[in-house]
């Protein structure tokens, strides 16, 4: 699943990773002799006892406080969910050459991740959340678009289907105060997850876009980055495109990024991206984050090639980038007899 958003309003980092627990055997029939775990601060590792009776203690000091169990029997389930960084030795103490490991503990990775604005679909609200350093000039957040039809069939309570639509949402954060001195990093990152991609019947697509200035001549409805999801009858996939800052192109450029899947449905969870590179000068496509899948197909079933997934702004694109980067969010469904299932819309920068 993806990484929800814990919105504490300290909005220069609020993405927390997911907790694990990991499953581990304690006893002699080799599933103990010498285990080796790498996990996060704030992650459980739980071993169930097998046959015999046996206690776990640490070794060379007591490095986690309250690591330690007493001696039980087979079925017996200990948990422990480790707080200190470092490397964390046990055993047991009537068998210690078999039944023995150490645990590594590292903390988890800073996120500097800025959200603009995110839609996480909790118990099926549409409502949406702004970064608290950004307005915008209406209350109303809600991406009531993406929520249509049945949604009996939904996977996850915490998701939306869409179906049943056939064109051009109107525009959604009209006016939001974002500019060009509020880049982190000077990257702005566009992206949506979802549960299930249905495209099947005639002309149905999947497209959204961040629209800026960009060129005078058509006010805020230049669009500087987008994804576009159709079927491709010809190679048995769902084409997925990105939508690139383009000079003055009204309607940006499209890169052909490869395929997903090999039918008009993909039944997986996925979260496809852009990020605009304004230091640098580049737009990229990504699969689940950025830089996640670095390297052909980049975390899609086929890609087309490497020039296409991230492209290089001309001069005259690279000029008109700082009006163009973000005044509404639009999007464009026709779901045909099929529908897709959402679980996250996402801005950020950083």
């Amino acid at each position: 699943m993806k990484t929800k958003l814990l919105f504490l309003f300290s909005f220069a980092i609020t993405t927390i990773a997911a907790q694990q627990t990991y499953n581990l055997g304690w006893s002699q029939t080799g599933d103990s002799v010498n285990q080796q775990l790498s996990i996060e601060v704030g992650d459980t590792v739980t071993w169930t006892w097998g046959p015999g009776t046996h206690n776990l203690v640490q070794v060379n000091g007591n490095t986690e406080p309250g690591f330690q169990q007493g001696y039980f029997s087979q079925g017996h389930v200990y948990s422990h969910t480790f707080t200190t960084v470092g490397s964390h030795d046990y055993k047991c103490s009537p068998h210690p050459s078999t039944m023995y490991g150490t645990i590594t503990v590292t903390n988890p990775p800073v996120d500097s991740e800025t959200i603009i604005a995110v839609w996480d679909f909790n118990d099926g609200s549409t409502a949406g959340v702004i970064g608290d350093s950004f307005t915008t000039p209406t209350s109303n957040t809600s991406l009531g678009w993406l929520k249509s039809g049945d949604q009996s069939g939904v996977s996850d309570p915490h998701s939306v289907v869409q179906s049943g639509k056939n064109g051009f949402s109107a525009g959604f954060l009209p006016g939001i105060d974002f500019t060009s001195e509020d880049l982190v990093d000077g990257k702005l990152h566009f992206s949506i997850t979802y549960n299930k991609i249905d495209l099947t019947g005639t002309g149905a697509i999947q497209q959204l876009f961040l629209k800026g200035a960009g060129n005078p001549n058509y006010a805020n409805n230049h669009r500087m980055v987008g994804l576009k999801l159709t079927h491709d009858a010809t190679n048995s996939d769902i084409k997925v495109e990105s939508v690139v800052l383009n000079n003055g192109v009204q309607f940006g450029g499209s890169k052909d990024q490869g395929g997903l899947g090999n039918s008009a449905i993909y039944s997986e969870q996925i979260t496809l991206g852009t990020t605009m590179d304004f230091t640098n000068g580049t737009s990229s496509f990504w699969v689940g984050s950025p830089g996640e899948n670095a390297t052909n197909p980049y975390g899609l079933t086929m890609a087309t090639n490497d020039v296409n997934q991230s492209t290089n702004w001309n001069a005259a694109t690279v000029a008109m980038a700082p009006s163009a980067i973000l005044k509404l969010l639009q999007f464009n469904s026709k779901n045909g007899t099929g529908s897709v299932e959402v679980d996250q819309v996402k801005i950020s920068t950083g």
